[in-house]
């Protein structure tokens, strides 16, 4: 049996090679609390899991089992997703993203169980809880029904900005391309139906052509009512990728007009900071969670009503928006600070030692 350590250790359940937003997160969580001896097993144990061949209802299995055995041996670990104890261990916590699943069940349908029965199980059995955003904070409350009894303190994922481009186009090079950058349409609360339907109102009413750029969508999603994308009345004007490389989606933030951003549900919100940090304008949804992250930094739109999106895509076009693009844009050093490595590192930092302080007086309701 492992015994315990001097200090707090991240444990992520999602490592993997291959990791999606809340994997990489969960990486630099561990980054920076530092992997002790055991902690580097554990972490490897999930990648090689994670990995592996084997069918996703059993990793699911096999990762939930893990993480529920793993305090027996080593209890005060901090777990960098929703995969957590549910038995209260005394001294373990745990990373919730959003609840999405909830939202939209159809999306996860394994998830969506696992929340709708144990959800209330697994925060009442953790001694504290990390939200990456109030509104994260906000929606689990709400649909818990009651105010979170466990110990909690909102922490946001990390900006692993992309960084500028070299040669990157001004704002007049940016508008006149008329190129849109839209990323990650795997799942239909991502909303590319918006884009496509506003840029067919741009064409009507305007007689105005965008071209759009899809990284990291599944086509069988979208347009599929009139037929799937094959169909789309505008389709030579549309580039689609269901993978894009880092040197794809940075040399596509870095000259389009505008990242266009509909989703319709967010825990956070990374990928208009790492439009920001190429120099590239925002428009997107008016959610909370993108309010929460860049507030008026973007131009945003009722991702319910494509005409609404339509008609900001015709003032941008006309020149109208110029310097409101321009007043929005100064205020993006300050946002991309705010969730940089360096900042958020010292808030996790500042997080371990308290719980280290709270293990200490076996007491975690100051958190």
């Amino acid at each position: 049996m492992i015994k315990g350590s001097q200090q707090y250790i991240a444990v992520n359940p999602l490592a993997s090679k291959n990791g999606t937003g809340m994997s990489i997160a969960g990486d630099f969580v561990v980054s920076v609390f530092g992997e002790c001896a055991e902690g580097k097993t554990i972490n490897h144990l999930f990648r090689k899991l994670n990995d592996s061949g084997l069918p996703a209802v059993i990793k699911v299995f096999l990762r939930i089992a893990l993480c529920n055995v793993l305090p027996l041996a080593y209890p005060k670990i901090l777990f960098t997703s929703h995969h957590a104890p549910l038995w209260r261990t005394g001294y373990h916590g745990f990373v919730l993203h959003d609840i999405i699943c909830l939202r939209y069940p159809d999306q996860h349908p394994l998830q969506t169980v696992y929340f709708k029965l144990l959800l209330t199980r697994l925060v009442e059995s953790a001694s504290f809880m990390i939200l990456i955003s109030n509104w994260t904070q906000s929606d689990s409350e709400s649909y818990l029904g009651k105010k979170l009894k466990t110990p909690t303190r909102v922490i946001p994922s990390v900006c692993q900005q992309l960084g500028r481009a070299v040669g990157e186009p001004n704002w007049i090079d940016r508008r006149s391309s008329r190129t849109l950058f839209f990323l990650g349409g795997k799942y239909i609360h991502k909303n590319l139906d918006c884009v496509l339907s506003a840029l067919l109102i741009l064409k009507k009413n305007y007689n105005l052509s965008f071209n759009l750029i899809a990284h990291g969508i599944d086509p069988s999603l979208w347009w599929r009512e009139h037929g799937g994308l094959g169909e789309y009345p505008l389709k030579d004007s549309v580039t689609w990728t269901e993978y894009a490389s880092v040197e794809e989606v940075s040399k596509a933030y870095s000259e389009a007009t505008a990242f266009v951003y509909p989703s319709l549900y967010e825990g956070m919100g990374l990928p208009p900071l790492e439009a920001f940090s190429m120099g590239c304008p925002v428009l997107a949804n008016d959610i909370p969670a993108v309010r929460e992250t860049c507030g008026n930094s973007v131009c945003y739109f009722d991702g319910g009503n494509p005409e609404s999106l339509a008609n900001l895509l015709f003032l941008l076009d006309s020149g109208k928006l110029d310097l409101e693009i321009a007043q929005k844009m100064e205020k993006v050093p300050g946002i991309l600070s705010r969730f940089s490595e360096a900042t958020v590192s010292k808030i996790w930092l500042r997080l371990l030692n308290d719980l280290n302080e709270a293990h200490d007086r076996d007491n975690y309701s100051h958190l």
